[in-house]
């Protein structure tokens, strides 16, 4: 038999991706393929699938990151094992059509009852499931997305209610939108016989590479051999305690990574930055507003940093504005023309830049502002509310 690394075939010259083929697909393929039995594999002293997954691993010159598998189906003789026995996570991809309820609702109780030759402590694990739902129709019509979505959450959300039983009491519960991405159809990725160069063709799948990355372990995170009781005084006194949100630690700093996603938040053509809740939108708000390579004005901010930045209205100083509007004769296009040159005025000014006074009629509430011992909310309305009553506000508002 050829060494492992003879079969494998590299598909690129820039990057480090690797295949190995099941086999050249002629008749006698076809005859041998019939001969297979993988349930007497489990029979034998030596599994062969586990040794190949051994050979994977050590018997290469290089390290792979990760194996992937195609599983097919996952429910015949031959793929089974693959997504059963083999696989870490295990991504299961559907259409949400009522036809493919039944088998991907029995594959995945089967995920669930699954433990793999891997173990930690002495317990063997179960897969982590998780749901690619592809291809959504290409659609204009809004409703027909999220006709195929909203279904497909559903399906999920059930699913991972026949696991909760199953999990530790004291872990947190699974969110769908958590382990669950969609991608709509795309005639490039449809109809390519190569890996395409095109990052937008593929960026609709990078939440897929982030999921298998946090399998991938660091250099710090690579066990060891060693005695816990002599090491455990020394863990024990160089630990430390972080509370609160990732945005909140006060290493923030030297532990954010700027990733290909966060140099896209920064593009000036991306006016608006979406995201699900948890996903590091305050994190990348942080980075921006404190950090020393980018001159940031700050209009509006999360809730956690508005004690930083006090001319930072809350709801109810939005409201208190709102009040004053059919007094002051001015409405929500003159107050945002007034209140984003106050912040760029105020913001510029904590970061010990000396922007000039504005106009002479505006001048006199915005050095009340900044004569207080500390700038308060209330102080920042009652200087809106003087700047608004004057005549002709929204011509002058140019001039802060």
């Amino acid at each position: 038999m050829l060494p492992i690394v003879q079969h494998i075939i590299r598909l690129s010259e820039v990057d480090e991706l690797y295949c190995l083929p099941a086999g050249i697909p002629n008749a006698d393929y076809a005859r041998r393929l019939r001969l297979l039995d993988p349930e007497g594999w489990y029979r034998e002293e030596l599994n062969p699938l586990h040794a190949l997954l051994e050979g994977l691993s050590e018997k290469l010159p290089f390290r792979p990151d990760l194996v992937l598998m195609d599983a097919r189906t996952g429910i015949t003789p031959l793929s089974a094992p693959l997504l059963f026995d083999l696989s870490d996570l295990a991504i299961i991809t559907f259409f949400p059509h009522p036809q493919a309820l039944t088998g991907t609702h029995a594959l995945v109780q089967a995920i669930f009852h699954a433990h793999s030759w891997r173990n930690r402590d002495g317990q063997r694990l179960t897969p982590e499931p998780r749901f690619l739902v592809s291809p959504i129709p290409a659609s204009r019509a809004p409703e027909v997305q999220q006709r195929y979505r909203l279904r497909a959450i559903e399906w999920v959300s059930n699913w991972l209610a026949l696991m909760e039983n199953r999990r530790q009491q004291d872990a947190s519960s699974i969110e769908p939108e958590e382990v669950i991405h969609f991608v709509s159809y795309q005639e490039s990725i449809a109809t390519s016989d190569r890996i395409l160069t095109d990052k937008e063709a593929w960026r609709s799948y990078e939440p897929i590479a982030e999921w298998l990355e946090r399998f991938i372990p660091t250099k710090s995170e690579e066990r060891v051999p060693i005695s816990l009781p002599e090491v455990k005084p020394l863990i024990l006194k160089d630990l430390e305690f972080s509370a609160g949100t990732a945005e909140q630690q006060t290493d923030f700093f030297s532990m954010f990574v700027n990733t290909e996603v966060f140099s896209r938040a920064l593009a000036r053509d991306k006016p608006l930055v979406l995201g699900r809740k948890g996903t590091g939108k305050t994190a990348v708000f942080r980075r921006i507003a404190e950090g020393d390579d980018y001159n940031s004005i700050i209009v509006l901010s999360p809730a956690s940093f508005r004690d930083q930045y006090p001319w930072v209205l809350s709801a109810e100083g939005f409201q208190a504005m709102e009040t004053h509007f059919g007094a002051l004769q001015a409405g929500w296009r003159e107050f945002w023309m007034i209140y984003t040159s106050l912040a760029a005025f105020l913001s510029l000014r904590s970061t010990a830049q000396n922007p000039s006074l504005p106009d002479e009629r505006l001048r006199l509430p915005l050095e009340q502002l900044i004569s207080q011992s500390s700038i308060t909310e209330l102080g920042v309305v009652d200087c809106l509310r003087h700047m608004l009553s004057i005549p002709q506000i929204g011509l002058l508002a140019g001039c802060l």
